[in-house]
């Protein structure tokens, strides 16, 4: 039986039959524990009080690279954060 290497692992076998497929496990949603208000907190934390970006998304219990994508502007909800902040700065 022929056989192709694959990248070593541990506990993984070096190699696998020809035509083995290798299946993959898709990630879903990871949002389970935290919240919109949660991120609001801790960009608040970081903004104005200088907590440090880890310190601000351990205390939420938000995943990191999360966090710095709402920091760096790469999530609707930051928009959506900005726009209620425009409005009425005074909600918080």
């Amino acid at each position: 039986m022929a056989t192709r290497q694959v990248g070593a692992r541990a506990g993984a076998p070096a190699t696998l039959p020809v035509g083995a497929r290798v299946q993959t496990v898709r990630r879903g949603p990871y949002k389970a524990g935290y919240t919109d208000e949660d991120i609001k907190n801790a960009r608040i934390m970081h903004e104005q009080h200088g907590w440090s970006q880890r310190k601000a998304a351990d205390q939420y219990n938000i995943p990191r690279t999360t966090f710095m994508d709402y920091l760096k502007g790469n999530s609707l909800m930051l928009l959506k954060f900005e726009y209620q902040m425009k409005k009425n700065p005074h909600t918080l």
